[in-house]
């Protein structure tokens, strides 16, 4: 089940040739607007470092019973980008 979650407004400033880029990419994925587009690549940017983040622990892991900590620790990353992968 995904969680509906409440947006807010922002502005941001971008230099003009990456907001033209921006256009471009909305039009020819057919996303339904700048913001869709730079909230899906926020949020891919933020899994990215959390799963970087994880394996780096991860691989420090050497017992079983730090590897069965860090599995019960995935509820946590669960809660924070969602079951779907998603805020």
């Amino acid at each position: 089940m995904i969680k509906a979650t409440k947006h807010t407004k922002i502005s941001a400033t971008l230099p003009w040739t990456l907001l033209v880029k921006v256009d471009d990419f909305v039009k020819k994925y057919e996303y339904p607007s700048r913001s869709a587009l730079i909230e899906i690549a926020l949020i891919q940017m933020l899994r990215d470092q959390m799963d970087t983040k994880i394996e780096v622990e991860a691989a420090k892991l050497n017992t079983q019973a730090e590897i069965d900590e860090a599995e019960e620790g995935m509820q946590d990353y669960i809660d924070i980008v969602g079951q779907g992968g998603t805020f």
